[in-house]
């Protein structure tokens, strides 16, 4: 029986008629893919300003000390314009945060100022009313400006995830008198709230009821009402960068630690500036508002339990390390568990073993 042979030729040419498509196909596809990354690179300067950029644009001396890595192009579908990390809608969680205007929203008084400018942290605007320029000395944009700055240097100090200290923030803030907080505030069960945010990153500032003291003291202004105001814009950032720890799911559920990182953040900015007078205050208030009897379920929202939340996180940082609270926060996040379950699965600290760490990083016996 005679066999036929298929030419080398022709076999040669069926296989590229047959592969040749899929083959194309493929590196269409990688193409594709590879457009979809570039390489990003995080880089902390000599002055401890966090900076976020392509590789392509680092200098040639910075590229020794840069991380890389290849990062996904965040771009949006209609308009092919960067898509911020921060959404501009997020899902409503409590009745507070439902009654909230949107910072640019809030009808101000009298003549308003509007200010933008590109941070470390994001993209930052600012609106104020001009009359609170006369009660505080200065205009609130430059507060704005001084706090962002503090706050961008402490991230850097301290540590925190790369994916919390991003430059695709987009900050809203805006600062008020007294009586537009009356009209605008959430907070419809009384008390006083000078400072409050709206997740995910947008900041209400009274300066009115803080240079009232909220009514329980002599009116401050110029100086001391400007650390006021510092201090406050301290804690809400503090807030912006738990919920990035966090995600929108956990953000706000127990409201002890929410509370307590926020005055933590607080705390290492003003050890940052060398504040001492300041940071000391807060640790000595800490110390007072110590009590065996006191545990974190306990948390109702007084000044007291404020210090308290403090001290319970500020101890976590003490002794085990900044490192290992966010390694809390991260496990919670993936596991999608409490705070005290995520402690003790990282520290391996009951409830008892945490109060007395507490205990010890105040210094008391």
């Amino acid at each position: 029986m005679r066999r036929y042979r298929l030419p080398l030729y022709w076999f040669s040419l069926l296989l590229i008629l047959f592969f040749g498509p899929l083959a194309v196909g493929l590196e269409a596809q990688t193409a594709s893919k590879t457009e979809d990354y570039e390489l990003r690179c995080t880089l902390i300067d000599d002055s401890g300003v966090i900076r976020l950029v392509p590789a392509s644009r680092l200098k040639p001396e910075e590229r020794m000390f840069a991380k890389c890595k290849p990062e996904k192009k965040k771009t949006s579908r209609a308009k092919g314009r960067p898509t911020p990390l921060f959404r501009t809608t997020v899902a409503l969680g409590s009745e507070h945060e439902a009654k909230a205007l949107n910072p640019e929203e809030v009808p101000l008084k009298g003549p308003v100022r509007e200010f933008d400018m590109a941070t470390p942290l994001g993209r930052l605007q600012v609106r104020w009313e001009v009359a609170l320029v006369g009660l505080l000395g200065k205009r609130p944009s430059e507060l704005a400006k001084e706090a962002w700055r503090a706050a961008t240097r402490t991230v850097a100090k301290i540590g925190f995830p790369v994916g919390t200290r991003g430059a695709d923030y987009q900050w809203s803030l805006v600062f008020m008198d007294q009586k537009t907080t009356e009209e605008v505030s959430p907070w419809s069960e009384g008390g006083c709230h000078p400072g409050w945010i709206r997740p995910p990153a947008s900041i209400y500032i009274s300066v009115g009821l803080l240079a009232s003291q909220c009514g329980n003291g002599k009116p401050i202004s110029g100086v001391k009402l400007q650390n006021e105001v510092l201090k406050t814009l301290y804690h809400e950032v503090g807030h912006a960068l738990e919920y990035q720890l966090l995600g929108e799911q956990l953000f706000g559920r127990e409201r002890y630690h929410s509370e307590g990182f926020a005055e933590w953040f607080k705390f290492r900015v003003l050890e940052r500036l060398g504040k001492r007078n300041d940071a000391n205050g807060e640790l000595v208030t800490a110390m007072r508002s110590f009590s065996d009897s006191w545990k974190p379920s306990d948390f109702s929202g007084s000044a007291e339990d404020y210090s308290r939340a403090f001290a319970y996180i500020r101890a976590i940082a003490d002794v085990r390390g900044d490192r290992q609270l966010f390694k809390i926060y991260k496990s919670m996040r993936e596991q999608e568990i409490s705070f005290e379950a995520a402690l003790k699965q990282v520290t391996y600290w009951s409830l008892k073993r945490w109060r007395r760490e507490v205990k010890k990083s105040l210094g008391l016996k």
